[in-house]
C-alpha cells in the first residue's frame, strides 16, 4: 500500500526475485517498428493529392496477430510495413 509521498508499486522488469517480474527480452519481442508510405490530401484543391512521403512509428503486438500503434503513424496510408525488433525483414500490414 502506498502512503502519502510514496509511489505505487509496479512490476519489476528483468528481476528474478519476484513472481510477477517481466522479462525484458519478452517485452522487446512484442515491439515493432512501423514504416508507412502515405499521401496526404490537398484540402484546398480536393481533386489533387500532395506528394507521397514516408514516416516511421512504433507499436506492439497484441492478441490475434494484431499490432497496436498510434493512428497518426498510419494516417493517409497507402502501404504499411512492420519490422520486428532485432530483425531486418519487413512484413506488409493491413490497417483495420
Amino acid at each position: 500500500v502506498a502512503g502519502p509521498g510514496t509511489a505505487p508499486a509496479s512490476p519489476k522488469i528483468g528481476g528474478s526475485d519476484s513472481g510477477n517480474s517481466i522479462s525484458f527480452k519478452k517485452i522487446l519481442r512484442s515491439v515493432v517498428k512501423i514504416y508507412c508510405t502515405y499521401t496526404e490530401p490537398h484540402f484546398a484543391l480536393p481533386w489533387q493529392m500532395k506528394r507521397q512521403d514516408s514516416s516511421t512509428s512504433s507499436g506492439f503486438v497484441i492478441e490475434n496477430r494484431r499490432i497496436l500503434g498510434n493512428a497518426h503513424g498510419v494516417a493517409y496510408h497507402s502501404v504499411v510495413r512492420v519490422r520486428k525488433h532485432g530483425s531486418s525483414k519487413k512484413f506488409v500490414a493491413k490497417v483495420l
